[in-house]
């Protein structure tokens, strides 16, 4: 997933929304996901991350779905990232 391919990626669910990657191997911190600007990626009250799996009408493999709350869980919301080189 762009300069995170291979890593695991962790929401850090509450209260910013950032997508946080570590190395699988070290458990290093190697960064936050930003847009194609360079920005953090910030998604309001983030609950869960899964990429597609291909097939079965799931999403391709190259795209990060997420679920979140905005609004104090008032509302729900699903997503897709998609790198962009």
């Amino acid at each position: 997933f762009g300069p995170f391919s291979n890593a695991l990626l962790v929401s850090n669910n509450l209260p910013n929304g950032t997508i946080n990657a570590f190395d699988f191997n070290t458990g290093k911190f190697l960064g936050q996901l930003k847009n194609r600007f360079g920005q953090i990626i910030s998604i309001d009250q983030l609950w869960g991350l899964a990429f597609g799996q291909q097939g079965g009408g799931n999403g391709r493999r190259n795209q990060l779905f997420f679920t979140a709350g905005p609004n104090n869980y008032a509302n729900g919301r699903l997503g897709v990232i998609e790198f962009a080189p």
